[in-house]
Order: structure tokens, then sequence, then C-alpha cells
């Protein structure tokens, strides 16, 4: 009775330690599944960081190019009128005249200094 005894406990003990080896190894696959998921996500939250960071700068971009535009458009909005309306318009230029429109290039070439020009016009009298 005892080797069937021991037969049994034997068998037990096999049975028991292959269901713990398959409950192990279904732990084992998914924590590697975990694991695969939580770096994708991990990678897909890396590429949106970078892509708002990449926007931000674009934006900063833009809006440090629009400073000088906006400069440009608010002195050229200010020199229209009065060369339009001043009274020697269509008369030749007079010293006044051309010393208003040596300050309007100045302020412009101030406002954008890569423009085409704007070394000479910054340094003439």
């Amino acid at each position: 009775m005892t080797w069937r005894l021991t037969l049994w406990a034997s068998l037990a003990g096999v049975l028991l330690i292959c269901g713990l080896a398959l409950y192990l190894d279904g732990r084992a696959d998914a924590s590697r599944r975990l694991r695969a998921e939580v770096a994708a996500a991990q990678s897909a939250a890396d590429r949106h960081a970078l892509e708002a960071e990449g926007e931000r700068d674009a934006a900063a971009r833009i809006a440090a190019q629009q400073v000088p535009v906006r400069a440009a458009e608010r002195i050229a909005a200010a020199a229209i009128p009065k060369a339009l309306n001043a009274e020697d318009a269509n008369a030749p230029l007079d010293p006044d005249r051309a010393d208003r429109l040596r300050l309007a290039d100045r302020q412009l070439c101030a406002a954008a200094p890569a423009l085409e020009g704007c070394a000479a016009a910054l340094h003439a009298p």
C-alpha cells in the first residue's frame, strides 16, 4: 500500500509542479505583453512631446517674424498718407521731404535690417 501512496503522492507532486509551471509561464507572457505595451505607449508619448515642442518652436518663430513685419506695416501706413497729402507731393524733392523719406527708410531698416539695401540706408547721412 505504501508504494501506491508514494506513486499517488509523486503523481500529485508532478501535477502540482506542472500546474505551477503553466501558471508562472502565463504570468511571464502577460508581463512580456505588458512591457511591450508600455514601451509602445512611452514611444507614442515621446513622439507627441516632440511634436508639441516643434509646434511651440514654430509658433515662436512665426511670432518673432511678425514683429518686424508689423513694425514695417505701421511705418508704411503712417508715411503713405503724409506723403500723399503733403503740399509738395508733386513738386521736386526738397531737403525736408528727402529727410522724411530717409527717416522712413531708416525706420524700416531698423525694423528689418536683413532687407536688401538696409546697410546703405542705415549708414547714409
